[in-house]
């Protein structure tokens, strides 16, 4: 959090007004943003979302985890309970950085994986190894598809192993291109972010 605290600060992360210390505890002084919902409660009771709502939500997810590399933090939790959503602006405000760590080229023990188990990348549960970017590039995938769903794809390590991602037909082929290419269970076939951010969905291209 003091990393992403300097300059220049991103407007899609919750800001740290101060931080208490003493021998026993912590304490942090968060902005809290109202009006505001999780963008999982969001998503639970809303109507459809479409995918134009859904663009708008991933380009400001995009420049978030884009932010965090430019500051060697990986966030580690991705998920939609860990995103606010402002109700008058949709906004949204990264939030629950407990997981987060310091980006390194060696990447991280599939072991020291801290995230929400139904956005855990398949190499956690396969490999040995893990790297930033690519599970990035899966949380984004899981993170679209319950927008546009309203569920999760995969719901279970079993699932996320071997399990089929059902796309509801009615989404556009450039819609579920993109979720396919950010689930590939090869992680070196996954998009990168760059890759991502340039996707024809991306730029309003259906």
């Amino acid at each position: 959090m003091l990393r992403l605290g300097e300059a220049p600060l991103s407007p899609n992360i919750i800001r740290l007004h101060q931080w208490l210390e003493d021998e026993s505890s912590f304490s942090l002084i968060m902005e809290y943003p109202e009006p505001s919902k999780t963008l999982e409660d969001y998503i639970l009771f809303s109507s459809l979302i479409s995918e134009q709502q859904a663009r708008f939500f991933m380009l400001q997810v995009v420049r978030v985890v884009k932010h965090c590399n430019e500051h060697g933090v990986y966030h580690g939790d991705i998920c939609s309970g860990n995103i606010l959503v402002n109700l008058h602006s949709l906004e949204l405000k990264f939030i629950d950085f407990r997981c987060t760590r310091l980006i390194t080229s060696e990447g991280f023990n599939s072991s020291e994986y801290q995230g929400s188990d139904t956005y855990t990348p398949y190499e956690v549960i396969a490999q040995s190894a893990f790297h930033v970017e690519a599970a990035n590039v899966w949380a984004l995938g899981v993170l679209l598809f319950e927008i546009m769903h309203g569920y999760l794809p995969l719901e279970s390590f079993d699932q996320i192993q071997l399990g089929y991602i059902k796309m509801d037909r009615t989404l556009s082929t450039a819609c579920s291109d993109l979720i396919y290419c950010c689930l590939s269970r090869n992680a070196a076939h996954r998009l990168t972010l760059e890759q991502l951010e340039e996707h024809r969905w991306m730029n309003g291209l259906d």
